[in-house]
């Protein structure tokens, strides 16, 4: 009976609460963030402890301070915050000031198929910034993480979490096709969704002859929140 009790529980999982990031410079990272998070849908505020937070919308994001953080930098690993539609540019454009780079990506779900900004933190976290067009709603609108087994990580979102699956990518013809176009240099998709085999991740040198394929990925719905996984090697 306890085991059952604890499963519905576990089912019953339905947004993210928050997220958890390593940083160094807490006054780097509260200015970093602070033009991402001032034009959010939903308003928050900022708590200061030994590690720093903003809350907004029922969420949460904590900056733990860490000497050394790990940002993991060379992954595909994300948190993906919601920015109303029209203040995207000026915050890319403040961003750029502070002298963060952007890119201009898409990865495959059908919903980030447009290009989209993508920049780091101070500390190297990847950050993305996903347009919102209807004003409330979630901070936070998806995160992505590296994993070595999808098929066991399915088990453990979707059996015991709770989660719905919303999209596989890296199982159709269709999608190898999309894959060799990105190593053609024909689509601007975010770099860890496509590979080179025999040669690791897709940032290391191609070889020639060899074309690229697309990275397996898995995404699960929790509410209206997504956590991505993408296999890594």
């Amino acid at each position: 009976m306890a085991a059952r009790t604890s499963r519905r529980s576990l089912a019953a999982v339905s947004r993210f609460l928050g997220v958890v990031v390593e940083v160094g410079d807490q006054q780097a990272t509260r200015a970093f963030y602070e033009p991402i998070f001032r034009a959010a849908p939903t308003a928050g505020d900022w708590a200061q402890t030994d590690d720093l937070t903003y809350r907004a919308g029922g969420q949460r994001v904590t900056f733990a301070a860490k000497d050394e953080p790990r940002s993991l930098p060379e992954s595909g690993q994300h948190q993906a915050y919601r920015v109303r539609a029209d203040q995207v540019d000026v915050v890319v454009g403040t961003l750029e000031r502070l002298g963060a780079r952007i890119d201009w990506w898409h990865e495959d779900p059908p919903s980030e198929r447009r290009l989209m900004p993508y920049t780091s933190d101070p500390s190297g976290n990847r950050v993305q910034l996903v347009p919102a067009t209807t004003p409330g709603g979630n901070l936070i609108d998806h995160v992505a993480i590296e994993v070595h087994d999808i098929e066991t990580a399915q088990v453990f979102y979707v059996a015991a979490l709770g989660g719905r699956v919303s999209y596989y990518h890296g199982r159709s013809v269709q999608h190898y096709l999309e894959g060799r176009a990105w190593g053609e240099g024909a689509d601007p998709c975010a770099p860890w969704t496509r590979f080179w085999p025999g040669h690791g991740l897709s940032t290391n040198p191609r070889s020639r002859g060899s074309h690229s394929h697309p990275t397996q990925q898995a995404f699960y719905g929790f509410g209206d929140c997504t956590i991505g996984l993408i296999l890594a090697n």
